[in-house]
């Protein structure tokens, strides 16, 4: 045993026994060194409890507890702390129990360091990864060339999951774009997938357009036309964004972006031009160059000529509620600020066209 302080006052009487030194001298004994007198001591008596022990010894009752409690530290006592009916513990045995003790301990310091690991592979591998997506920068893709474009188009649609959304405001692509994009349409279709598709009304004025439109609608997708368009815009499983880097230009690069927080700003202007565009059909009514119904036609060419919506209703026959929402839509087509507005402006744009009024009411009156 090793000791780890070092005892100057012991009893006299004893001082040659326990430390080796003549009786008189100055003894220099370690708590080591007194715990081992005590349990050999102990181990000859058999049993003994603290006080007894000291006083029959004759220890300085300091060092005597303090020798004390290092033979409880090793091991060595078995009994109560407070000192009644102590015995020795053998050596081995006190060994045995001490390496027991170090190996319940490490087993426990390892489920400690495996339930440590555990947390800190799910907050690395799950929790942090996250919050890395919640506040990672927008990712964005610059598609400079038309090969780059349609690989991403194709990767996007074999990847979709629930839905594609698209709106163009025109003009239509060549022929040979279109029956690519039927295909894609048709796979996605076929998947089950969901597809919204909005078109100007200006693009469904010619005979290409317009069976474009019919097989794209006979293949299940649903089809709109809309007054105005803002800009091309296509959607994925409402997390990728395909878009033009200029509106105003068809060969500046598109744009991919993959955000769920900005897809809420697209996603929104793409229903909001959905929920105010009509459903399209084989049946839908023929439209101009300029982007109106010949009902609409009709009615600007009145408008312009300054009768009331009562008065284009009565003329035309049809309710002054209609005549209302039509009037509405030509002022809103045409951006003027009120209806004088718009008459100026569709005149000195050519737009209207009093024969049309006349045949209209012609058609009313067979």
């Amino acid at each position: 045993m090793s000791g780890d302080a070092s005892i100057t006052q012991f009893p006299r009487r004893n001082q040659g026994h326990l430390s080796g030194v003549a009786p008189g001298a100055a003894p220099t004994v370690s708590v080591s060194e007194v715990a081992m007198v005590m349990y050999m001591e102990l181990r000859r008596r058999g049993e003994a409890d603290l006080k007894g022990l000291r006083d029959e010894m004759g220890l300085v009752e300091d060092v005597a507890e303090r020798a004390w409690r290092h033979l409880w530290d090793l091991g060595l006592l078995q009994g109560t702390v407070s000192g009644a009916e102590v015995t020795a513990v053998d050596p081995e045995v006190a060994l045995m129990r001490l390496f027991e003790q170090q190996h319940a301990r490490l087993e426990a310091y390892a489920k400690e360091i495996e339930a440590l690991q555990r947390r800190a592979q799910e907050i690395s591998q799950e929790m942090r990864p996250a919050v890395l997506r919640e506040t990672a920068s927008v990712q964005v893709q610059y598609l400079r060339d038309r090969r780059h474009r349609t690989e991403s188009l194709m990767s996007l649609n074999a990847t979709a999951r629930t839905d594609t959304w698209s709106m163009h405001p025109g003009p239509l692509p060549p022929q040979e774009v279109l029956a690519t994009s039927l295909e894609l349409d048709a796979n996605l279709i076929a998947r089950g997938i969901r597809v919204r598709a909005i078109y100007g009304h200006t693009v469904a004025s010619g005979q290409r357009a317009r069976g474009y439109l019919n097989q794209l609608a006979a293949l299940g997708a649903e089809v709109r036309l809309a007054q105005r368009v803002p800009f091309d815009l296509l959607l994925f499983d409402s997390h990728t964004a395909l878009i033009p880097s200029n509106p105003l230009s068809l060969t500046d690069p598109m744009l991919l972006l993959h955000d769920r927080h900005l897809m809420g700003t697209y996603l929104a202007i793409y229903e909001d031009t959905w929920l105010h565009a009509t459903p399209y059909s084989a049946q839908s009514p023929q439209m101009s160059e300029d982007g109106l119904t010949e009902k609409q036609q009709a009615v600007l060419a009145l408008m312009a000529n300054g009768l009331t919506d009562e008065q284009i209703a009565r003329r035309l026959g049809i309710s002054l509620r209609t005549t209302g929402r039509i009037t509405a839509n030509i002022i809103d087509h045409i951006g003027g600020t009120g209806r004088f507005h718009t008459g100026v402006l569709a005149a000195f744009r050519g737009l209207v066209h009093p024969e049309v009024a006349d045949k209209d009411l012609e058609m009313r009156n067979v």
